[in-house]
């Protein structure tokens, strides 16, 4: 499950991206997880679809936060951009996992974030951290008006397909 980013958040942190250094791998597919099925059995998948249509929420807006680390800024494999507020984005992975609680484990923990990159390597942390901490993230308000049930498919190019996309109660 993700929530869609606009083009033209995605283009500008295309931009942050762009000035990364070569020593990590940027995420060619930004968006932002709520929940990570891994492998859905075929006959699960359509109960799943049912559970999800019964989410109901209402849209709401997040703002591009700070920079966060995976698993620690002592151990950085993942570079990530946090949101500000957290609350309905919480709120909304919360209703998921109830909803898929027959299928799924509920996420221990979550933290909404838009993953940019994936470190192979680092010689020097604390170069790379002021580095980091010098770029602007964009101040951009992200409006969320549905979820969606992403299917990857991976290959000599990967693919995502939507299954189904759950508006909110108020964008219907």
């Amino acid at each position: 499950m993700a929530i869609p980013v606009p083009d033209g958040v995605i283009g500008l942190l295309r931009s942050i991206q762009s000035r990364f250094p070569d020593f990590v791998d940027r995420n060619k597919h930004i968006h932002l997880t709520l929940k990570f099925l891994g492998e859905v059995q075929p006959d699960v998948v359509d109960k799943v679809k049912a559970a999800l249509a019964g989410v109901e929420f209402e849209s709401f807006e997040f703002s591009l936060g700070k920079f966060g680390f995976f698993p620690s800024e002592d151990f950085i494999r993942v570079v990530w951009v946090g949101v500000e507020p957290e609350k309905d984005v919480v709120s909304l992975q919360q209703k998921i996992d109830a909803a898929l609680k027959p299928f799924f484990q509920a996420d221990k923990i979550f933290k909404p974030h838009l993953t940019l990159a994936r470190v192979k390597r680092l010689d020097d942390k604390k170069k790379f951290l002021e580095f980091l901490y010098r770029l602007k993230i964009p101040d951009v308000v992200v409006r969320v008006e549905e979820f969606r049930l992403i299917q990857s498919v991976f290959g000599r190019v990967n693919e995502y397909r939507t299954l189904l996309s759950v508006k909110a109660r108020d964008c219907v």
